[in-house]
């Protein structure tokens, strides 16, 4: 009995141990995997920049406004950045457009602390960038980019390449800032048979200073049937956008449905914009259609084939018997 105790109490004693270490070995921080381990320069793109902020709302100061530009390499290879400024535009699909240099540009109100400085790879340089307005400037706002390119840098086959990223100044200008907004064409499928289907909408900048439609601000079309959002998107002073959205869950059947788009116009009113569909299921309509007009034919062929098995069976003549016939007897 004694040696049985003993042996209980050696296996409990080693059951603990083991415990303890188990419990250790979890306690002790594991490295982290790969996933979450740091890029290696080496798997990074040779030329690659990174600007922030991408947008800056310049607001005017007397003596001008000095606003800091973060400049970072995260690419694998020391770089030579070449600064310059240029007026912007950006066309109705939302593609910018850099204009080229003239006498009455916006972009000599704008100076750069440097235009040429290097990086290595994480190095991280801060560009202040000077705006000074002049005073008789037309009110409103003038868009200038600050581009920032590591340039010349030869590829496959001695192609040149230019590795360029902008940031973008809206600059505010004294004076009377005008706000009208105005929406033109809403277009979209005139039937839709099922979702997504995709909307694009006009959008008019009729004033002076740019309007922003992003995350919660965006704009919305209404159906009836559930509610669906454009895209994020900034139309500049007396621009226009195109822009689109998606229609992902329309109903099944819907004869007649009005899309109605309604924004601000920035003048205390509405606008609005609208279009009408038919949400129909023609696809599966048609499939069913074939599907009843396949089994109908089936029907007709059967019926065919058991009429003529019908006129067939009765077409055939007894044959006739050697036998003489039977007296027949007549009753006196």
């Amino acid at each position: 009995m004694t040696t049985t105790h003993t042996s209980l109490g050696t296996q409990r004693r080693t059951s603990a141990l083991v415990l303890g270490l188990v419990l250790v070995l979890f306690a002790i921080p594991t490295p982290a995997s790969a996933d979450t381990e740091p890029e290696d320069v080496e798997d990074r793109p040779a030329m690659s920049l990174r600007v922030s902020p991408a947008v800056m709302e310049v607001d005017h100061a007397p003596g001008g406004t000095v606003e800091p530009l973060r400049v970072d390499n995260t690419g694998s290879e020391p770089v030579e950045v070449v600064a310059e400024v240029t007026e912007f535009t950006v066309t109705e699909h939302g593609t910018t457009e850099f204009a080229g240099p003239d006498e009455l540009s916006a972009a000599d109100w704008v100076t750069l602390e440097e235009t040429e400085f290097a990086l290595e790879p994480d190095e991280r340089h801060d560009l202040d960038v000077t705006v000074d307005v002049p005073e008789d400037a037309e009110p409103g706002e003038r868009y200038v980019s600050v581009i920032l390119a590591v340039p010349s840098a030869d590829g496959e086959g001695n192609i040149s390449l230019t590795h360029r990223v902008a940031a973008k100044l809206y600059i505010e200008v004294p004076g009377d800032q005008i706000e009208q907004l105005e929406l033109g064409e809403l277009s979209g499928p005139a039937v839709i048979d099922r979702g997504p289907a995709e909307f694009e909408l006009a959008v008019h900048n009729r004033g002076n200073i740019h309007r922003t439609f992003q995350e919660e601000g965006r704009l919305t079309a209404t159906t009836g049937e559930g509610d669906f959002a454009f895209e994020n998107f900034t139309v500049l002073g007396d621009g226009t956008r195109l822009v689109e959205g998606v229609w992902r869950d329309p109903p099944i059947l819907c004869l007649g449905c009005t899309v109605e788009v309604t924004a601000d116009d920035g003048q205390g009113g509405e606008v609005v914009a609208t279009t009408s569909v038919l949400v129909f299921p023609w696809q599966l309509s048609l499939a069913g259609l074939l599907a009843g007009l396949g089994l109908l034919m089936l029907l007709l062929a059967r019926r065919r084939r058991r009429a003529e098995k019908r006129r067939g069976q009765g077409d055939v003549t007894p044959p006739l018997s050697d036998e003489p016939a039977a007296p027949v007897h007549v009753a006196g």
